[in-house]
């Protein structure tokens, strides 16, 4: 009898003795801990590449207990992080402008105002981030952006043949972020929206 066919056999009779079943790991994935990684840094892009400027609220799986211990082993930090809203050095308000003679003067390209705690950024350097935000200990930080579609002309039409459009503009801010690897609090620089102008260029 042929080898496989004595393997089989017995392998038929384990089954039948001991109530094992053939397809008991049939939907288990094992990975080795590198793959798991690389699994884990796939979804993190991911996630990255769906938030809007790559500012991440929701983040699955923060580690929220431990950054809030990291913080506070680091009593001379607390005081950054509190009511205060961080926000670029440009930002404008946006809002309708009264003249002194009463006249309302409203802004050609319209804005709204946002106001976030990230969880997840990408820095300046194209690093994925983990802030350190916890519900203790919070960076807010507030900007402007685009009420209407990139690159919708300002006004309708045209004027002294310039082509006008509605432009998002950026600026960076410091936030303080958690190394989960080094166990250490870093200020990183991100870039962050700031306002919408309006823009010109000639027309051809």
């Amino acid at each position: 009898m042929h080898y496989c066919q004595v393997c089989f056999i017995v392998l038929q009779l384990l089954v039948s003795v001991f109530g094992w079943s053939m397809d008991r790991y049939d939907n288990r994935v094992l990975r080795s801990p590198v793959t798991v990684l690389r699994h884990r840094r796939t979804q993190m892009e991911v996630r990255t590449n769906q938030c809007m400027f790559n500012i991440c609220e929701e983040v699955p799986l923060y580690p929220e207990d431990k950054i809030r211990a990291m913080i506070e082993e680091n009593q001379s930090l607390h005081s950054y992080f509190g009511s205060s809203v961080i926000e670029p050095s440009s930002f404008d308000s946006g809002i309708s402008i009264v003249s002194r003679n009463n006249a309302v003067m409203e802004p050609f390209c319209k804005t709204r105002d946002v106001s976030s705690t990230p969880k997840l950024m990408m820095d300046v350097d194209h690093v994925e981030r983990s802030i350190a935000n916890t519900n203790k200990y919070k960076q807010v930080i507030k900007y402007q952006i685009c009420d209407f579609e990139e690159g919708e002309s300002c006004f309708p039409g045209s004027i002294l043949n310039l082509k006008t459009r509605c432009l998002q503009k950026f600026n960076v801010i410091k936030l303080m972020t958690a190394n989960l690897d080094s166990n250490t609090l870093e200020y990183r620089k991100f870039e962050i929206p700031s306002t919408c102008v309006c823009t010109y260029t000639k027309e051809a």
